[in-house]
């Protein structure tokens, strides 16, 4: 019989000490990489202007950052290993206002749980001190020779957390994610020095440079500095620099697509987003823009505190800031593809697609973990009133534009693809009545393109992206025709938000034929553009609940009502119909299609005599 009283007995007690700072230290360093994030953070929130880091082992064996900032005395460096330490903030209040990249007091501490720990810092020359601290073992500081910044260096980490250390993955992946923390880190920071080294062989070093320079060495150095132009926008609570690459650095992922908020990279899907979507117009489908968005937030209107990494954040303004990026971009884009039709008069005249004198790139300020939000906007203000996206004449800048994208294409080019260039008109008018003959249809190939001849010169035109930029301009110029459904069709909103989202998208729906009510709890849809098949009806909610804003709301669902509505690949146009598509696609405003394709490809006589190898 048990006599033991069932309310005496406990199951609970309380973890030893190194226990849990063990399990505490596993969320803060989950591998090399985070030891490197913090390292370089507190490097970064000393006003280091030259930094260091040298890997052994992928950062397993040792991993060392070297900084010249401000140092830390005896007394700071003997506070600084032990929990929750920290000169970034003082009280709870704190959390609503943080200008630094730390603040949370764990990284140090959390190191010496899991590795051996040495750290040398100095505030003045030659007189530094030196502490060590590992798991299990007395911290010991004494007094060391070193000039004024920190040295950290941390050996064997997880050596004796082997349950952690088994899940480490080889030392040359380590080593790669090391490399790319070392890049978040250095890109909102143009004005510093960085410095890397792996297994004593220098890996990479920046220089401190201008904003877009950094960026290229940093991420794309094999391409031209011709293919990255920094752009400025502000709004309420927030100003960002945008580093925008060229269209030809288009990818086939989303790697590049890259938003960091007071200098640190998060994952924000919304606002990833809004860039993609800006380049939309001007990309094919499937393709992605190399844009790096840099992104200063009134502290306020920021919130770190969520991941331990602090690799997200809720933003109390992120519909502007969004807004903001978009119509930035827009303007930059629009201006990027302006042709010089008013010099030429050709309708077809042929330019370069970057041939506009672009903004001059805006000085860089320098880092400070004091400066409050207004301090760090200060630089920009006056650029900002004088930054203006309106035309610009054209200059030799666009000559090197196009000469840096044929030398970057020109090892892996086919012979014939360098000699053929796109036509991307802003305002062609169609050709007077008189020389209306001029266009000559020849006939239709491989299903989809419509072949002219037009003034000596060979004119292919995609017949479907064509019909569809002339739908998407008609949706966007008149009210639309619509079509009642005999079968409505009833949509159940997946939140309250999309609810409301949806009421006030109804007064623009239904100048785009869409007759939208709510009863109880659904949506219903009565009518449909007369232009839309009616199997298609739903590409409305669908665009909806994409999330973005009204202005890009409508201007994709006119894109997906354009497209669906447009011909297909392998229809069949009698002879009239073909030229008729031939004239309205050479009076387009724009000659892409709504997704970003090109509409047509222009050959010269000579381009193609030279691709065959004749004599002209």
């Amino acid at each position: 019989m048990n006599d033991t009283d069932p309310d005496q007995a406990t199951t609970i007690h309380i973890l030893p000490p190194e226990t849990a700072k063990r399990i505490a230290a596993g969320e803060v360093i989950e591998r090399p990489q985070s030891v490197l994030r913090e390292l370089v953070d507190n490097s970064l929130d000393a006003g280091a202007s030259d930094i260091r880091v040298e890997l052994r082992g992928g950062g397993l064996d040792s991993l060392a950052v070297h900084d010249n900032g401000g140092g830390m005395g005896r007394l700071d460096l003997a506070l600084s290993i032990l929990p929750h330490a920290t000169s970034k903030i003082n009280h709870h209040d704190d959390l609503l206002a943080l200008h630094t990249l730390g603040f949370r007091g764990e990284a140090l501490a959390s190191v010496a749980a899991v590795a051996d720990l040495t750290i040398r810092s100095a505030v003045k020359a030659d007189e530094a001190w030196e502490l060590t601290a590992g798991p299990g073992q007395e911290t010991i500081l004494k007094p060391s020779r070193g000039s004024v910044g920190t040295s950290v260096t941390v050996r064997s980490l997880f050596a004796s957390f082997p349950a952690r250390r088994q899940f480490m993955k080889r030392p040359a992946a380590e080593s790669l994610a090391c490399r790319q923390v070392f890049i978040d880190k250095s890109l909102p920071f143009p004005e510093v020095s960085f410095r890397f080294s792996l297994d004593g062989s220098a890996s990479l070093s920046l220089l401190p440079a201008r904003l877009p320079e950094r960026v290229r060495q940093a991420v794309l150095p094999d391409q031209p500095p011709e293919f990255f132009r920094e752009l400025v926008t502000r709004g309420p609570g927030f100003a960002a620099r945008l580093v925008a690459g060229a269209t030809a650095l288009q990818r086939s992922d989303r790697r590049y697509l890259q938003v960091f908020v007071n200098r640190r990279r998060v994952q924000e899907f919304s606002l990833q987003q809004a860039l993609e979507y800006a380049y939309r117009s001007v990309l094919p489908g499937g393709s992605f823009p190399v844009v790096f968005a840099f992104i200063e937030v009134d502290p306020a209107m920021a919130d770190f505190n969520i991941h331990p990494a602090k690799k997200e954040v809720r933003l109390r303004n992120g519909a502007d800031i969004r807004q903001g990026l978009i119509g930035c971009l827009r303007d930059y884009l629009s201006n990027a593809y302006r042709l010089s039709y008013a010099q030429s008069g050709d309708p077809l005249q042929t330019a370069s697609l970057f041939s506009v004198q672009e903004p001059t790139p805006l000085e860089t300020t320098a880092p400070t973990g004091t400066s409050n939000f207004a301090d760090r906007l200060a630089p920009w203000s006056a650029e900002l009133a004088d930054r203006q996206f309106a035309d610009r004449p054209t200059d030799a800048a666009g000559g090197r534009w196009v000469e840096a994208l044929r030398q970057s294409r020109q090892a892996a080019a086919n012979p014939l693809h360098d000699k053929l260039t796109h036509s991307f008109p802003a305002a062609v008018p169609w050709p007077s009545e008189d020389n209306s003959a001029a266009l000559k249809y020849l006939g239709q190939t491989l299903g989809t393109f419509l072949v002219f001849e037009y003034s000596g010169e060979l004119l292919i035109i995609d017949q479907h992206a064509a019909h569809e930029r002339i739908i998407f301009d008609q949706l966007e110029s008149r009210r639309v025709v619509c079509q009642d459904l005999m079968v409505p069709y009833v949509y159940e909103a997946a939140s309250d938000e999309e609810d409301r989202q949806l009421e006030g998208l109804q007064p623009a729906l239904a100048l785009q034929g869409f007759r939208l009510t709510k009863e109880g709890g659904s949506w219903i849809l009565h009518s449909l553009p007369a232009i839309l098949p009616v199997e298609h009806g739903g590409v409305l909610f669908e665009v909806v609940r994409q999330g973005q804003d009204t202005a890009a709301i409508m201007h994709q669902l006119r894109a997906n009502i354009a497209c669906k509505a447009a011909i297909k690949d392998g229809t069949s146009l009698p002879d009239d119909a073909a030229l008729s598509l031939g004239r309205q696609a050479l009076a387009l405003p724009e000659a892409r299609c709504p997704h970003g394709r090109p509409i047509w490809l222009r050959i010269s006589r000579q381009q193609l005599f030279e691709a065959v190898g004749r004599l002209v």
